[in-house]
């Protein structure tokens, strides 16, 4: 969302790779196995000349990660026979309610993995500040006890191009499509756009008033998953992009801070970040979670391989004894 007062930059043409209208393409977006094993190792720093980059201790995906795991233990509890044979099987270990927010945390941290490189210099580029999973209430309330609905904005970016307020969409095999102010999924509307702008009219708000001046917050939609994804969208109030082109996207943004300016703003959204510690610590909880999960999906594979070859085998054998 672009404060008052301000226009942003026109939004720029994604790389070459970044689908088009004319001819949708295929998202790389890696498996929920590669989300798993590539963790991020942030062992480099920042030049000693720059602000030190600033990122929270709450993990990304911190309130999604929390809501399935209450999703999971909320879950009825089953015969420890049934259990063994559900595991056996490779049964979907996933509750009902579990399976939006397992998702989104698994697609919160994969983009925070991608978005982790922007924390060190690249040339005479400054790092970034990123702080994930922010909570924030999505517009200021108009009198005191007035109920206001609360938000977390996926993860914020403070650097050299400006704030940057990102919502993470993971769609798995579904075919998505953004226009001016549509957001269609496999055919049906939906609301992203709309609460991705509301996610960063949040962060301007809280950054307005915390610095004392106007910050603009410019809202990005990152879709990671999409077996289809068509982008005519370019307008100044939403940047949709896959996840592959993200980092570079943001890297190419004309310099609006310098590197002080961007530590202050960003000291201002670790604060409120500090102020709800609820969720960090559902991160060991989720990566046993994650491993049972995808452990069922490769025992299902197998099992979907080994019968089909059984199968295969007896038609064999049948049409074999009914040759003369």
């Amino acid at each position: 969302m672009t404060a008052p007062g301000h226009s942003w930059p026109p939004l720029e043409q994604p790389p070459s790779d970044s689908a088009h209208l004319d001819g949708a393409s295929v998202d790389s977006a890696p498996s929920d196995s590669a989300l798993l094993d590539n963790t991020l190792l942030d062992r480099t720093g920042p030049s000693d000349s720059a602000p030190r980059p600033t990122r929270t201790t709450r993990p990304a995906g911190a309130t999604a990660m929390a809501a399935t795991l209450a999703a999971q233990a909320s879950a009825p509890h089953r015969p420890a026979l049934l259990e063994a044979l559900r595991r056996t099987v490779g049964a979907d270990p996933l509750v009902d309610d579990a399976h939006e927010p397992y998702l989104d945390a698994v697609g919160q941290r994969e983009v925070g993995r991608r978005l982790g490189v922007l924390r060190h210099r690249s040339g005479p580029t400054a790092p970034w500040h990123l702080v994930h999973d922010v909570p924030l209430s999505t517009a200021q309330a108009n009198s005191p006890g007035e109920h206001v609905d609360p938000v977390h904005v996926d993860h914020v970016l403070v650097g050299p191009g400006g704030v940057y307020a990102v919502t993470v969409l993971h769609l798995p095999g579904a075919r998505v499509r953004a226009a001016q102010t549509a957001f269609v999924v496999d055919g049906q509307p939906s609301q992203h756009l709309r609460e991705a702008k509301q996610r960063a009219l949040a962060v301007h708000r809280v950054l307005s008033e915390g610095a004392g001046r106007d910050v603009p917050v410019r809202a990005v939609v990152v879709v990671l998953g999409s077996e289809r994804l068509a982008l005519p969208l370019r307008t100044a109030d939403v940047a949709v992009l896959r996840a592959p082109v993200l980092v570079r996207w943001l890297r190419k943004q004309p310099k609006v801070l310098d590197a002080s300016t961007a530590a202050e703003l960003a000291g201002h959204l670790t604060a409120t970040a500090h102020q709800h510690s609820d969720a960090h610590d559902s991160l060991d909880g989720f990566e046993r979670l994650q491993r049972t999960v995808l452990t069922a999906d490769r025992l299902r594979r197998a099992w979907f391989v080994t019968l089909a070859v059984a199968a295969s085998s007896a038609v064999t054998t049948v049409l074999a004894s009914l040759s003369p």
